[in-house]
């Protein structure tokens, strides 16, 4: 045994092996019924049934002027109104506020999955382009009924997604969450 005392710490010999690579850190996993955004936060997910009542009520605000056109016009001024006021009444709330009639009553609303904000008009468009191109043209055509039952599709995927997304939110990098 040697007397002498051992090297200071910033001395080491060659035969040493390297530290040990640091552990890499895991972010928390958000609780059930939450999600993180790209930038963090930690948001509550609205529930299927606030969804739903919502898309009900908005669904009866779709209906009055259309059934107003087509009392003055017949079916085709019915259908007209409700494709041309649903498409601008829901992609313009949705951009603009992140909500429409329906979600503000159930208090929900839509935002990025990017952050807290509302989604903007190219996110809205696609949000709403995928289940509501699949319903206009169902119900255009009685043949083609098969694509009312994809546009339903769409919204109950909601049920098994990631986060709640429906495939319209995934689409759309959109969260549905608690006002």
């Amino acid at each position: 045994m040697s007397d002498l005392p051992p090297p200071p710490p910033e001395f080491e010999s060659e035969s040493s092996s390297p530290p040990p690579p640091p552990e890499p850190s895991q972010a928390p996993q958000p609780a059930k019924g939450r999600a993180m955004t790209n930038i963090g936060e930690n948001v509550e997910l609205a529930g299927a049934g606030h969804r739903l009542l919502a898309r009900v009520v908005d669904a009866i605000v779709v209906l009055v002027p259309a059934i107003i056109a087509g009392a003055v016009g017949g079916e085709i001024a019915f259908r007209a109104t409700a494709i041309v006021f649903g498409v601008v009444y829901e992609v313009s709330m949705i951009a603009n506020k992140g909500q429409t009639v329906g979600k503000m009553a159930t208090r929900i609303k839509v935002i990025k999955t990017e952050a807290s904000v509302p989604p903007g008009w190219d996110s809205s468009l696609y949000r709403w382009a995928l289940p509501g191109v699949f319903s206009i043209v169902s119900n255009l055509s009685s043949v083609l009924g098969i694509l009312g039952l994809v546009s339903l599709l769409i919204y109950l995927s909601l049920l098994w997604g990631k986060n709640r997304q429906g495939w319209h939110d995934m689409v759309a990098k959109t969260f549905v969450v608690k006002a």
